[in-house]
């Protein structure tokens, strides 16, 4: 332990005049121990510099076990905790413990050396209680806001719900008990002002950073890359919403399906999904391409910082990510900014104005040619964003209706459907015309698309045109049942019994056409046996195979009997080949509701089988 510790890490031994000389800072940590929590341990010695006395409460950790520690004059007081939780009741045991051992130990400090003030760090949004004894001794707390942690725990669990109303609870409780907040960005003093109900000249942001004097550009050590030509690499907490198993799915694409052996990923940082992250990277076949080295010291990680050609941050996109600033980002961009590419989604947290390059560059020409290459590169990345973006919108508009609009104009296809049908449903026919036609034009091959364009036609008006439009349709479309039936409908109001038929049929092997439709038409069109219309249905099945089976299954409960039977022992009679055992089952079914058309195919049976 030294007296007075020497200026190094962009920290100042002292502050000129030492404001905070004589005073005691408290600072309480849950989650993580010190030093290894950077922004805690620059603030802590920051106070240190500026002449106060600090003490510091934390939970232990991998490499951090000793209970009670004295580092550059702060010391370190530790307590154990639980294995991080992993549901609801898991956080009340972390929580419960940490606050326990908290409050044991601020008073044991407090009663050795009175503190002024106690800065707690969440997660949790508990410590206030730590503090609110100590509130009516004239002790002052300050509230350092690290999470949001009422969309953490959305970010962990994918649920709101009772406990993430406690979490709001227990928010807007330390926001009341504190006497200043600290913010680490703009959007979480928005939190704390609209939300927690502080006076905004009670919030301040300060915001975090790598040490520069430490994260410094080495030479690149190609043992990282396998032998590979390409590296990709993570720096961070390995916790369930990083978004690693993410990470590990893209690794599985870019191998196994894009064939790209050339690139080795290398995934630095400890945390409680470290040990399923490696499982799913065995399960998937990539352990050669994916390298988890856990904690690595500063040495390790500034090589492998040097060494990688793509830093990503695959943090999902959730409310927690979408206002916080990750520390990884600011690594990523300090000292090897000028060649690392950096890939993560769009965060309103992530979007820092005043990050600044401080090294100053002669070369502006050279420069000049960095930022335009780096900016041809970002825009093929965002077009090629963009290209995805909308494919899948207009995809995901198929079975949810509101991307629809979403979807830019021209990727239009699964959401033009929808936008003509809501069309369709609408009480203009003009529109209805205008939004069917473009979704022909759009998908001109399939029946629906014109079936719906008639549709419109028939409802503006237009009977002649909507007429031929659902003529193509029909013929272009078997499978589409509504063109089918409407096709079906006019041949019999225009009594043209085998265009009936045809269509009959057509709907007749599919299996979404309903019974009750199959019987009221199979009446209209097949009462007699030696119609126009049984005629040209026994023409279908005698001169196909694939008829033949789902006719007899299907023909037999939806067909009049006798005209049934004629048709089954006319198509055997022309060759039919039909299945002796379904025949035999068809002919049991007849016999109960008409005994001559069992007698008629008794004989097909003697006769084929």
């Amino acid at each position: 332990m030294s007296e007075k510790p020497d200026a190094h890490d962009g920290i100042p031994a002292v502050i000129e005049g030492e404001p905070l000389a004589d005073r005691h800072i408290l600072i309480v940590v849950e989650n993580l121990p010190l030093p290894f929590d950077r922004r805690v341990w620059q603030e802590a010695r920051t106070l240190k510099a500026a002449g106060a006395h600090v003490s510091i409460i934390c939970p232990t950790g991998q490499g951090y076990e000793k209970r009670y520690e004295v580092i550059d004059s702060i010391e370190i007081h530790r307590h154990s905790l639980p294995l991080e939780a992993k549901g609801p009741m898991g956080f009340l045991a972390e929580y419960g413990a940490a606050l326990f051992w908290e409050t044991v130990l601020a008073w044991r400090i407090f009663l050795k050396r009175r503190f002024d003030v106690i800065q707690g760090c969440n997660p949790p949004d508990l410590v206030f209680l730590v503090a609110l004894p100590f509130k009516f001794l004239g002790v002052r707390y300050i509230f350092d806001h690290h999470d949001i942690n009422p969309e953490l725990y959305e970010a962990k669990f994918g649920k709101r719900g009772f406990f993430w109303k406690l979490m709001l609870l227990f928010e807007k409780m330390t926001f009341k008990a504190a006497d200043v907040s600290i913010a680490t960005n703009e959007s979480y003093r928005k939190i704390a002002v609209e939300r927690g109900g502080m006076p905004p000249d009670r919030v301040h942001v300060v915001r975090s950073g790598p040490d520069l004097s430490k994260l410094k550009r080495v030479p690149p050590a190609n043992v990282w890359k396998n032998g590979r030509a390409h590296m990709i690499g993570y720096v961070g907490v390995m916790g369930e919403q990083e978004g690693i198993d993410l990470l590990i799915e893209a690794a599985e694409f870019i191998v196994c399906k894009l064939g790209r052996e050339d690139i080795q990923f290398v995934l630095v940082g400890s945390g409680p999904a470290l040990k399923d992250m490696r499982a799913l990277t065995k399960n998937k076949g990539l352990e050669d391409f994916v390298t988890f080295t856990g904690r690595a010291p500063d040495d390790l990680l500034l090589e492998i910082l040097s060494t990688m050609d793509v830093g990503v941050n695959p943090d999902r996109v959730n409310a927690m990510n979408d206002k916080s600033t990750m520390n990884k980002i600011m690594e990523f961009m300090s000292s090897i900014r000028d060649r690392l590419p950096i890939a993560e989604p769009d965060h309103v947290g992530a979007r820092s104005p005043g990050l600044f390059d401080p090294r100053a560059h002669s070369d502006r020409p050279r420069e000049a040619q960095h930022v335009m290459a780096r900016s041809a590169w970002y825009i093929s990345l965002f077009l090629v964003a963009a290209l995805t973006i909308s494919v899948q919108l207009d995809r995901q508009s198929a079975v949810t209706p509101y991307y629809a609009d979403l979807t830019p104009e021209p990727f239009r296809s699964f959401a033009q459907a929808q936008i003509a049908a809501r069309a369709l449903a609408g009480s203009n026919p003009a529109e209805a015309v205008q939004q069917t036609r473009k979704l022909v034009a759009r998908r001109p091959l399939p029946a629906e698309p014109l079936r719906m364009l008639a549709q419109a036609q028939m409802q503006a008006g237009h009977s002649e045109a909507g007429f031929a439009t659902i003529q193509i349709s029909a013929q272009r479309g078997w499978r589409d049942p509504a063109a089918q039936e409407a096709m079906m409908r006019i041949a019999l109001a225009a009594d043209d019994q085998a265009e009936a038929a045809r269509r009959y049929a057509a709907l007749l092997v599919r299996r979404g056409t309903s019974d009750q439709l199959l019987e009221e038409f199979g009446e209209a069109l097949f009462s007699d046996p030696t119609s126009q219309a049984a005629q040209t249905l026994t023409d279908i099945v005698a001169g196909g195979e694939r008829w033949q089976p789902t006719f007899l299954r299907r023909g037999v409960s939806v067909l009049p009997a006798a005209s049934f039977a004629a048709i089954v022992a006319q198509s055997a009679e022309r060759g039919a080949s039909f299945d002796c055992g379904l025949l035999l089952q068809t002919t049991e079914v007849a016999g109960r509701e008409n005994a001559k058309a069992s007698r008629r195919l008794d004989a097909v049976v003697r006769d084929r089988c």
